[in-house]
């Protein structure tokens, strides 16, 4: 892997697991556009929240004036940068907070973890951002699994929820996505930068043609052993140099997803919307398609707008960011206009 930059250009060879060789090479975006530069310039406050007995690494951009709150959720093994060219797209209309789930990005590891755990994150999140009023959540892929947990918990302190490409299985196609993981595996170590930078790709798979958004991301997702290991566990990896992910692999030792989330999504009184990309979910091992994921939305929660965006994969904010924003801010008036959001 190479990241040299000239005047904004990346000469890259980007592999993301193989996925990029399935898009032409002249649809691959291999340097940093201006939007994209901009965007980093527009640079959060980074912040250290609290949590039992340990922190919690949070993203905040805060206007000068009071404005409408929201709390961007990650997904699984992902973290608060992957919202750092998101946010400024819609800022100073909004205050908006980005946080890392316990065990991922920059927070603190815990001695344990679970789906209510995770929930509580997100709530301190809320709680200690400083939002002018009650904030929504908008949550990607495993964090709209948490976000449904959380919004159940605590809805009376969230506005709303957008979940986006994520949806609750009804018990038929119900799985537990961490039960076969065997427990006690360390996390992968490289001895550079660049041999971690090669070995990174996204989960699920797909291509994206912003690879420079996939590069930003993938230079984040690494730690530096020999300036962070303190944060590591003595039986799970090594102290000293080399370069790691930014997770702890013990998350999903005994994660239980648990079979009652259709049910919790089902009677969620806070008001919720849902955002997929079209080309997500298109083949599925269980066969929970798009089609029947669209009509168990509909017929379950007829009050609650599914729409697509056009062009993306599970990864939207990657694929198609301007209209990740776009949906954003589109469905934040709604609700403003609803009366769901105050100031």
């Amino acid at each position: 892997f190479t990241n040299v930059r000239r005047s904004g250009r990346f000469n890259m060879t980007l592999k993301n697991g193989g996925q990029q060789e399935l898009l032409p090479a002249r649809e691959r975006i291999d340097f940093e556009p201006s939007w994209f530069q901009e965007a980093l310039s527009c640079a959060p406050t980074a912040n250290r929240i609290a949590f039992r007995g340990k922190h919690l690494h949070t993203r905040n951009w805060k206007p000068e004036q009071p404005a409408p709150g929201i709390v961007f959720v990650h997904g699984n093994g992902a973290h608060a940068r992957w919202f750092d060219f998101i946010a400024p797209l819609l800022f100073p209309s909004y205050h908006m907070v980005a946080l890392d789930f316990p065990g991922m990005g920059d927070s603190d590891w815990l001695p344990e973890y679970s789906r209510e755990i995770m929930a509580e994150a997100l709530i301190e999140t809320v709680r200690q951002s400083g939002f002018a009023s009650k904030p929504v959540v908008v949550a990607h892929s495993f964090g709209g699994m948490i976000s449904v947990i959380a919004t159940e918990l605590y809805g009376a302190e969230i506005a709303a929820t957008l979940i986006c490409d994520y949806v609750t299985s009804p018990p038929e196609y119900h799985t537990e996505w961490y039960a076969d993981r065997a427990a006690g595996i360390p996390t992968r170590q490289y001895e550079s930068h660049d041999e971690g930078m090669d070995r990174f790709r996204l989960l699920p798979e797909q291509p994206c043609e912003n690879e420079f958004i996939v590069n930003y991301i993938a230079k984040h997702s690494l730690r530096d052993l020999s300036v962070e290991s303190e944060i590591l566990r003595d039986d799970r990896q090594g102290k000293g140099t080399g370069w790691t992910w930014k997770f702890d692999s013990a998350i999903y030792d005994d994660f239980v997803v648990g079979s009652d989330l259709a049910e919790k999504f089902i009677n969620i009184q806070t008001p919720m919307a849902m955002m997929f990309g079209s080309l997500s979910h298109e083949s599925d091992d269980r066969n929970f398609t798009k089609p029947k994921i669209i009509d168990f939305v509909r017929c379950q929660r007829p009050d609650v707008p599914f729409y697509e965006i056009p062009g993306a994969h599970h990864h939207i904010m990657l694929d198609r960011p301007h209209a990740f924003a776009a949906a954003v801010a589109a469905q934040m008036e709604q609700w403003r206009a609803a009366g769901h959001i105050k100031l």
